[in-house]
C-alpha cells in the first residue's frame, strides 16, 4: 500500500496506473493479481509473496497538486500488509517524493501535471 501526502493518483480498479513492474530476481516480479487506486492510496494486490532480499521497482502514474510543495511535504509511506489486516513491513517515517514547482507562464491554467514516480 502506498499512502502519498499531496500527490494523487486517478481513480481506478485495474492496473492501468502500473507502467512498469520489475525485480532482480530470476523468477521476476510477482503478477499483479489486482490493483486499486484511490485519491491519495494506492494498492498493488500480488499473487506471490515478495522474496526477502531481492529487489523492486515498481513505476506508477500520478498527478501532482497545484501549487509549490516542498520534498517532504510531497512524501509518502509504504507498506507490505498481508490482506489488510495486518501490516508486515513499513517504512518508519516519510519518504520524500519530490518537490513540486508550477511550470506554466500563466498561473491562471496551472492544473495537476502528469508525472511518473519511481520508488524502490
Amino acid at each position: 500500500k502506498i499512502d502519498c501526502a499531496e500527490s494523487y493518483f486517478l481513480e481506478s480498479d485495474s492496473c492501468e496506473n502500473v507502467l512498469d513492474a520489475t525485480s532482480d530476481d530470476p523468477s521476476g516480479f510477482p503478477r499483479l493479481a489486482g490493483c486499486r487506486f484511490m485519491s491519495h492510496e494506492a494498492r498493488l494486490i500480488l499473487s506471490t509473496r515478495l522474496k526477502p532480499n531481492s529487489r523492486y521497482d515498481v513505476t506508477l502514474k500520478m498527478l501532482n497538486p497545484p501549487g509549490r510543495y516542498s520534498a517532504s511535504e510531497n512524501n509518502f509511506h509504504l507498506t507490505t500488509e498481508y490482506y489488510q489486516l495486518k501490516v508486515i513491513e513499513g517504512t518508519k517515517s516519510p519518504v520524500d517524493m519530490t518537490y513540486i514547482i508550477p511550470n506554466t507562464k500563466s498561473w491562471a491554467e496551472l492544473t495537476p501535471a502528469e508525472y511518473l514516480f519511481d520508488y524502490n
